[in-house]
Formats: C-alpha cells, sequence, structure tokens
C-alpha cells in the first residue's frame, strides 16, 4: 500500500508541476508581467508551503532541530535542483539576477544565522519580514512590466480560466503529492530499518521540497529558465527570511549549534552559484558543466553532513 501511494504521489507531484509551468507561464505572457516575478512570487513562494507548515508544526512543539534544519537543508537541495535544471539546459541570467537576487540569498541566509545566534526574537522576525516584503514590492516594481531580455523560451497561451484552474489545481496537487511521498517515505524507512540521519534529511529537507523540484525539471524540459530562476530563488528567500520570520514573531525563535555546519554550506552552494553567474566561462549564462559542479557541490555537502 505505501509503495502505490508513494507512486500515486509522485506521480500528483509531475501531473501539478506540468499545470502549474503551463498556467503560470500563460498568465505571466497574457499581463505582460515578467516570467521570472511570476516565477519568484507565486511559484516559488506557493511552493515553499509543504516548508511553512513542517517548520512552524516543529516550532510550536518547541522542536527547533527540526525546523531550522527544514528551512537549510530545503534550501541547500533547492540549490542541487537549480543544478540538476541547468545541467537539463543552459540558464541566461540578467544583471540584476547576477548582482542582487542570488546574492541575496547568500545575505538573507547570513543575517538570520547572525541575528539568531542568541535567540531570533519576535521584533527580529518582524524586522526580517519587513525588510523582505520592501524587497519584493521593490523587484516586482521594476521588473514585473519589463520583458527581460532572456525570456525568449516559447510559453504556449490558453485562455484566462483555464490558465487560472491550471495554477488552482496545480497547488493542492502538489502538496498532497509531497505529502504522500513524505508518509509513505516515512513508513518504509520505519519498516526497512534505514539510517534515521539519512531519513531525516531526505524525508524532512528534500521531501518538503518535492514541489520546488518537479516544477523546476518540468519547467527546465519546456526551457521556461526564468520560471526556475523564479521559483528556486523566490523559494530559497522565503524560507530563510519568511519563514524564520513567522516561527520567530510567534515566539523566539533559538538556532541549534548542531545546524551550523548545514548553514555554512547553504551559503558555500550560493556562493557557488554566484561565481558562475558573474565569473563563469559563458557571460550572463549557467552552463551545464556549472550544473554538474554545483549538484555535485550539494552531494559532497549530503555525505559529510551524513557521516560527520
Amino acid at each position: 500500500m505505501m509503495w502505490l501511494q508513494l507512486l500515486g504521489g509522485l506521480v500528483f507531484l509531475v501531473v501539478g508541476a506540468e499545470l502549474l509551468v503551463r498556467g503560470a507561464g500563460s498568465i505571466a505572457r497574457k499581463m505582460g508581467i515578467a516570467v521570472f516575478v511570476v516565477g519568484y512570487v507565486i511559484v516559488g513562494f506557493g511552493t515553499s508551503s509543504p516548508e511553512v507548515s513542517t517548520s512552524l508544526s516543529a516550532h510550536f512543539n518547541h522542536d527547533s532541530l527540526t525546523a531550522w534544519g527544514n528551512i537549510f537543508g530545503s534550501n541547500a537541495f533547492n540549490l542541487a535542483i537549480m543544478g540538476i535544471a541547468m545541467m537539463i539546459t543552459p540558464i541566461a541570467l540578467t544583471r540584476a539576477q547576477k548582482l542582487v537576487d542570488i546574492p541575496l540569498v547568500v545575505f538573507g541566509t547570513l543575517i538570520v544565522f547572525l541575528l539568531a545566534q542568541n535567540g531570533l526574537s519576535e521584533m527580529e522576525g518582524l524586522f526580517i519580514m519587513s525588510g523582505f516584503a520592501m524587497y519584493i514590492l521593490i523587484m516586482a516594481r521594476q521588473n514585473g512590466k519589463q520583458k527581460s531580455a532572456t525570456q525568449d523560451e516559447e510559453i504556449k497561451l490558453y485562455p484566462w480560466g483555464v490558465s487560472a484552474v491550471m495554477v488552482g489545481v496545480a497547488f493542492p496537487l502538489l502538496m498532497l503529492g509531497g505529502k504522500w511521498v513524505v508518509d509513505s517515505a516515512n513508513v518504509i524507512v520505519a519498516q526497512y530499518g534505514l539510517n534515521p540521519k539519512v531519513a531525516g534529511i531526505v524525508i524532512s529537507a528534500c521531501g518538503t521540497s518535492l514541489p520546488e523540484a518537479t516544477t523546476s525539471i518540468i519547467a527546465a524540459i519546456r526551457k521556461q529558465t526564468q520560471l526556475i530562476l523564479g521559483n528556486i530563488l523566490g523559494s530559497c528567500l522565503f524560507n530563510v527570511i519568511a519563514i524564520s520570520g513567522i516561527c520567530a514573531a510567534a515566539n523566539k525563535f533559538y538556532l541549534p549549534a548542531e545546524l551550523y555546519f548545514d548553514i555554512i554550506a547553504g551559503v558555500a552552494l550560493a556562493i557557488l552559484l554566484f561565481i558562475f553567474g558573474v565569473f563563469g566561462k559563458v557571460k550572463n549564462m549557467l552552463t551545464r558543466i556549472e550544473g554538474l559542479l554545483l549538484f555535485g557541490g550539494w552531494a559532497i555537502y549530503l555525505y559529510f553532513s551524513i557521516t560527520l
């Protein structure tokens, strides 16, 4: 039964991702909004719903290790997903994406890390969420009506009603599919007595990022590269800023020292992505070989995280 639920969850994830990519791309084109902005705000934030529920639930149960671990582990896995997408298709970058959007993931993580040394307070949580909201408004205003030079991918247009239904149906499918995969994997891990640390990393952090993974891979296959960038960068920043801020606004959010290695690894992967974007072999382009190196960096982090 668990294997059938696992299979069903994977099917829901693929179908949901396909609908979301088609519907969101169509809506962006019809409204004249940059696909990157739609991917960042709607797709990136929407696919982070599992991380929100997981971290909030753990925080209210006084399990800060799981709450913070889910945030930073999901971000590291998101960057691994970016590597996979880059291996499928090269991704073009704008100047703002290279010099603002990618570095912001690095700086956002470092700011939260520094503030959380003695526990992230309610006021600090509200402060970082306010800063995050201001950035989103500025980014949307500057890029929302601009047609980026990188947006040369062909996107099929659907009627407004069809596009809205696609997006509306996609999110429940992604959420339910992710839940089924995580629940069934938990049972399978228990039955076969797998390493609990391996299970924790794969099921919690990677499991809650399955909506981002399937959406980005489908978008890469369809060469909708701006949707990939928006989805991954939006999800990463939402995880580290918004989720930690929401948790802290509820009550003080303590950061366990056991996660310092995971935070350093996540920052290192984001810096690696920045280096590829600014100093890469092909100007304004993330290449397949760089995607392989990014994914390889995450695999090395995963190995040491399990074995240390």
